[in-house]
């Protein structure tokens, strides 16, 4: 698959409206090199390493990812004597390398190396991963989130709008959804991420809800609460000091957090995610789905949402050329989205089953804000 952008086709096609973007939709995005520019992983042991006086991190750590390696490896290379054909296939590929993924992180749970872990622990050490730039957000994401919290306004949904008609006893647009979904062991640490970052809205202003794992006893702040309970009026940017009483170190085991029932540790966990999580609108019409994403893990949502956006960087990461592989062996056709905008008819044209690449939220951004006029369509 070629990294430089297709040239539009020639031929003009009649496109029936698939995503209009002048109504609620659903946004569904992954955490690690998606919203950021890499994986955090590494950020999130470096808390513990510094924390931690019973374990030797910086020692267990790189162990850990060698028994990884080879367990995954040893799985792939199995499984390609026969690669996946198509997109059944894949699937199925997917649910055999799960017993890595299941084996590692119970190591990584045995091993210790985040025991005696406390949230303020996670609070401090996620700023400073984000001032030493050891966590970093994709160009263009907060003016994303920018204007998300816009459309919510835009629709009638201010709290100034929403007071009026419901007065009046007008139907009150519902907010997009807006999900994180990830494999990260910890949504908590995410959460003060964003919040260090200053990319994390108030309850307010959008629906946001982070479906990651956990550390045993590393309690949530506020997210998990937010779809079915009213923010808390309290000034402090963490309530969970006021409002719940001190929680023992962690245990160091991953377990899954609040807001997900189970452990999420691939793609078939974030599917169900994905599929448990819609809402209808206020008229209770389906309201469509995006699902943004960068690596294996986000192959079968990619392909269930309406539009699936995967980020793709220039070289690619390992994460991302798997995705790629994986679109390849089974005929999944990706292009690049602002590629297939004709700027003249302010349209999009996606073929049945094609996904789509995108450098940055930037490019995301410019198809939204010419929203107004655009419609994406299936030919």
């Amino acid at each position: 698959m070629s990294s430089s952008r297709p040239t539009n086709p020639d031929k003009k096609s009649k496109l029936s409206p698939l995503l209009d973007t002048n109504q609620p939709i659903d946004w569904y995005l992954d955490w690690d090199g998606t919203i950021t520019k890499r994986d955090t992983l590494d950020a999130l042991v470096n808390i513990s390493a510094q924390q931690n006086t019973d374990v030797d991190v910086h020692k267990v750590w790189p162990e850990l990812g060698r028994k990884y390696m080879e367990d995954a490896k040893s799985l792939f290379e199995e499984i390609m004597k026969q690669p996946p054909a198509t997109v059944d296939d894949e699937k199925e590929f997917l649910k055999v390398m799960e017993a890595a993924e299941i084996r590692s992180v119970d190591r990584v749970s045995s091993s210790g190396i985040f025991k005696g872990l406390v949230p303020q622990d996670i609070i401090q050490g996620a700023k400073r991963a984000v001032e030493r730039e050891d966590v970093q957000i994709r160009r263009g994401y907060k003016e994303f989130v920018d204007n998300i919290v816009a459309r919510a306004s835009g629709n009638g949904n201010s709290p100034d709008d929403s007071h009026n008609r419901a007065k009046t006893g007008d139907v009150i647009p519902r907010k997009d959804l807006f999900t994180i979904i990830s494999v990260n062991w910890s949504a908590r640490f995410i959460e003060e991420c964003m919040r260090a970052a200053e990319i994390l809205p108030s309850t307010q202003q959008i629906n946001l809800q982070i479906c990651a794992n956990e550390l045993e006893n590393i309690t949530p702040n506020t997210i998990p609460e937010q779809r079915s309970k009213p923010s808390s009026t309290s000034t402090s940017p963490h309530p969970d000091k006021e409002s719940q009483p001190t929680p023992p170190p962690s245990t160091g085991h991953i377990i899954p957090s609040p807001s997900t029932p189970s452990r999420i540790l691939f793609s078939r966990d974030k599917l169900h995610l994905f599929s448990q999580t819609s809402a209808p609108n206020e008229k209770g019409d389906p309201v469509p789905r995006i699902y943004i994403g960068d690596s294996w893990t986000d192959f079968e949502c990619l392909l269930a949402a309406d539009l699936g956006i995967c980020i793709r960087d220039e070289p690619m990461t390992e994460a991302q050329r798997k995705l790629e592989d994986s679109f390849r062996r089974v005929g999944i056709r990706c292009c690049w989205l602002l590629d297939l905008v004709d700027r003249s008819e302010g349209e999009v044209g996606m073929e049945e089953g094609c996904v789509v690449w995108v450098r940055d939220f930037g490019e995301i951004n410019e198809w939204l804000e010419g929203g107004e006029r655009a419609e994406i369509g299936i030919e």
